[in-house]
């Protein structure tokens, strides 16, 4: 298992980690949380995964990769 810290400047409602076909691995509440936020990761398989921030009218995507 691992983790993953991300560093919020902005307070985003949720966030969520999904794989290249589309499948929701986490999902994870922030409550417009800012600062450092970390979330463990299950024993993910290597690959491309998306990390999906939701805030109230914007959402943000990142491409997380794993080996």
């Amino acid at each position: 298992n691992s983790t993953i810290t991300l560093d919020l400047k902005e307070g985003y409602q949720t966030v969520k980690l999904i794989d290249i076909h589309g499948h929701e691995i986490i999902r994870k509440t922030l409550n417009s949380q800012t600062g450092k936020v970390t979330m463990h990761l299950p024993g993910l398989q290597a690959g491309m995964y998306i990390i999906e921030l939701s805030g109230v009218s914007f959402l943000q995507q990142k491409v997380y990769i794993t080996k």
